[in-house]
């Protein structure tokens, strides 16, 4: 059975590769992104079918970097994935 292949995106690169190293074993992680403009670029690149990505990154935050994704790979799916102190 052919493993989905997903796309990482978190401004913390300590984050990203703990969730590699989570994620590895079921799914082929073929790219881990920073900020979004570097998000949107990867996700043209390799065409992911799924994006688990961070709300606050740089250059873009993950809400437009979503929306450019969607427009231009509509059958990827997304994930957000973040933490904030924020209770609302």
């Amino acid at each position: 059975m052919k493993r989905a292949r997903v796309l990482l995106a978190d401004d913390q690169l300590l984050i990203a590769e703990a969730l590699k190293d989570l994620l590895s074993e079921t799914f082929e992680v073929v790219g881990i992104a920073c900020d979004g403009g570097e998000l949107v670029e990867e996700a043209k690149r390799l065409e992911p079918d799924a994006v688990v990505l961070d709300i606050s990154m740089p250059v873009l935050n993950g809400f437009e970097a979503a929306r450019r994704i969607k427009k231009i790979l509509p059958a990827t799916k997304l994930l957000f994935l973040t933490q904030t102190s924020d209770r609302e």
